[in-house]
């Protein structure tokens, strides 16, 4: 079977006229073509998608018929760039074009990369954003009370849930506790929307920011409306807000330029999003759930689903810039800011003040114990994967297998 022209072989002259190995920042070409049936290396030292294109016509014996170019960021952390093509018999190949992103080439296309993907995202999610505008003050409707002789929060979402004490409780304990860590649910949206609203506004129409201005403003309106309807569930049927006694995460000297700053600020908002729209997805599809808990958690977790798509593209944006300037000493330190973030934003969900409230004795050491239980660990797993697997494919900066 016949083989591509010019694939390098231990010591060749490449495309790019320089010995194998003699240009280390050249990135390298992976052919795969059904009509050859192999994988074969070239290296080449322009990007520009012409010659891309050129070189695929001068590889294949066959003329290509349909090439398309795209931009992707591979599982192992590089930069890829792919052309999907078609020749002129109907078979298909796939051309693969890698290069790290430490390389210089790699630095400057991944920033531009994430830029103009970032623009035509957030554009597409502004523009959903006002399709479906809606009114919180009239788009629910809120009963005079809710009976406690129903769940208000999943069972499988209990912090109790997989532990001994779940079957210590009658099922009359195990709905106050699933009300009150309803309220303390909330309270969490309510502290979490406000200090993200804070940070935010604070870059609105700031230099840097020119381009995220539309889409902040239909963020900074939509949670505004959602910590109105939370803060009215827990009012109307908990009587109180329970205070935020949260562990503070302030950005320390070593991270306060600006860039490392905003990247910080938004991958904490992404972090608590994430975690806030696993509880909204099972709650929003729970029938054991009274309606307008349901109805709650659905509205929510549609808003969420665009700010998560925007905000997981303006982090990406963000460390781009930050890879082509700080030392991988320095980026490995933001991801362990960013685990100790989650792991606290985790164990903020095991309230002792709830336990108390439900009638559980020993609060404290009740939280205590359950908080590092093996099994909830688990459940921990489970709510952050979708995040932890996000930061994992940028650049390694949380490991795959991190569990908060």
């Amino acid at each position: 079977m016949r083989k591509p022209a010019f694939v390098c072989k231990e010591k060749p002259t490449c495309v790019c006229k320089e010995p194998v190995g003699a240009c280390k920042e050249i990135p390298h070409i992976y052919v795969r073509n059904p009509a050859y049936a192999c994988k074969e290396t070239i290296h080449i030292a322009s990007q520009n998608a012409d010659v891309i294109i050129l070189l695929l016509a001068m590889l294949v014996p066959l003329r290509y018929t349909t090439c398309v170019l795209r931009t992707s960021i591979s599982s192992a952390g590089k930069w890829k760039r792919t052309t999907n093509f078609v020749l002129e018999n109907g078979n298909e190949g796939v051309l693969s074009l890698f290069w790290s992103s430490s390389s210089a080439e790699g630095k400057e296309d991944m920033m531009q990369y994430e830029h103009e993907n970032l623009v035509k995202r957030l554009a597409r999610l502004t523009s959903a954003s006002v399709s479906g505008d809606y009114n919180p003050h009239t788009r629910f409707e809120w009963p005079e009370s809710l009976s406690d002789d129903q769940l208000w929060m999943s069972r499988e979402l209990l912090s109790v849930y997989d532990t001994t004490l779940i079957e210590q409780l009658s099922e009359q304990q195990l709905r106050q506790l699933s009300k009150w860590e309803s309220i303390n649910f909330y309270s969490l949206n309510i502290h979490g929307i406000r200090e993200l609203l804070v940070e935010v506004s604070k870059r609105l129409h700031a230099p840097g920011y020119e381009v995220l201005a539309e889409f902040f403003h239909r963020f900074l309106g939509e949670e505004n409306d959602h910590m109105w309807f939370f803060a009215q569930f827990c009012l109307r049927y908990g009587r109180k807000v329970y205070p935020d006694k949260s562990i503070k995460f302030p950005v320390s000297e070593e991270f306060s330029d600006p860039d490392t700053e905003s990247f910080l600020i938004f991958s904490r908002i992404l972090i608590f999003e994430e975690l806030v729209d696993h509880f909204n997805i099972c709650m929003g599809k729970d029938a054991a759930l009274h309606p307008l808990i349901r109805q709650i958690n659905a509205v929510h977790h549609e808003d969420e689903s665009r700010h998560i798509a925007g905000g997981r593209e303006i982090v990406k944006s963000l460390y781009a810039k930050l890879a082509s300037i700080l030392s991988r000493e320095k980026l490995d330190a933001l991801g362990t800011y960013l685990k100790n973030y989650m792991t606290a934003s985790v164990e903020s969900l095991y309230n002792p003040s709830v336990y108390r409230d439900a009638g559980l004795p020993d609060p404290f050491k009740c939280r205590n114990e359950i908080v590092k239980l093996p099994a909830r660990r688990e459940r921990h797993r489970k709510f952050t994967h979708r995040t932890v697997s996000f930061l994992n494919k940028i650049d390694g900066i949380v490991e795959q297998g991190f569990v908060p």
